[in-house]
């Protein structure tokens, strides 16, 4: 467990939402930000309020799916603490989903994440310290119809940070892997929404269901940052999302234990084999 004051923090998708809520809460627990979007005037926005909150804060317009850019970003700044929060929403049965919604959700939610990793551990790695934070998701942990592709994106996100954080530990440098819930922002606005009829229908639907099973920014991040804090390797946000994990760990729990039987079972009903 250690303080964050006095660390530079890089946040992307500091535009708005998540990560802008990301960016006022480290500029609150004293840290210096780097804030980088494809959205230049939302960056302007959370500067401005970061450094009301007393904070350096700088700016930069970076596509996070190109790995020249991101390696021109990694070689003016080097933070203690990066965050990868930027991610692409998608809602589509399977059917409806083509080659090019995959390879866009993967670009920006999986790969833009290994290129700001990969740019910037190895200066974490020559100072002996760091922390990455990746913004994952609970659809990460268990899959929904009509998100199929989103979640699979996310469950690349989980599957890479695990592996990561146990192969950097030896590096001084620590990884927290963050699974919220639905959380209200303009994500969910922004969300394309294939193959349904009347998309505005299901706006208004999300919208009243919303408040009863999701949470708000500004509490995910102080949920987030205080686990970056706490070192915890994973953490999940939301009643909902938690629900929908510990149930499907013990559904497979189960299903384990049951294809264990059926196997011993199955063994016992072979004839013997002969010896050597």
């Amino acid at each position: 467990m250690g303080g964050l004051t006095g660390q530079t923090v890089l946040v992307t998708g500091a535009a708005s939402g998540m990560g802008h809520c990301l960016a006022l809460e480290f500029a609150r627990q004293g840290c210096d930000l780097v804030l980088v979007d494809i959205n230049p005037d939302g960056l302007e926005r959370t500067a401005g309020e970061v450094r009301g909150l007393g904070s350096a804060a700088e700016c930069h317009t970076v596509d996070i799916t190109d790995s020249e850019q991101v390696g021109a970003l990694a070689s003016g700044v080097s933070p203690g603490v990066l965050v990868n929060c930027a991610g692409l929403g998608f809602t589509a049965d399977l059917e409806h989903t083509t080659m090019a919604d995959w390879h866009l959700l993967f670009d920006v939610n999986m790969f833009g994440t290994i290129n700001m990793v990969q740019a910037f551990l190895p200066g974490m790695k020559a100072a002996g310290t760091g922390r990455i934070m990746n913004i994952a998701s609970g659809f990460g942990l268990v899959s929904f119809p009509s998100m199929g592709a989103y979640c699979a994106s996310k469950h690349a996100v989980v599957a890479y940070t695990e592996a990561l954080a146990a192969e950097v530990k030896r590096y001084g440098i620590r990884v927290t892997l963050v699974c919220p819930g639905i959380t209200r922002t303009p994500f969910l606005d922004a969300t394309d929404m294939k193959g349904y009829d009347d998309t505005s229908r299901r706006r208004e639907f999300l919208q009243r269901v919303l408040p009863l099973v999701s949470t708000t920014p500004d509490s995910l991040a102080r949920f987030a940052v205080k686990a970056l804090r706490r070192d915890r390797r994973m953490v999940v946000h939301t009643w909902v999302a938690k629900l929908a994990y510990y149930s499907n760990r013990v559904s497979r729990l189960v299903t384990g234990a049951f294809l264990d039987l059926v196997y011993r079972v199955v063994t016992r009903m072979r004839p013997a084999q002969p010896g050597p």
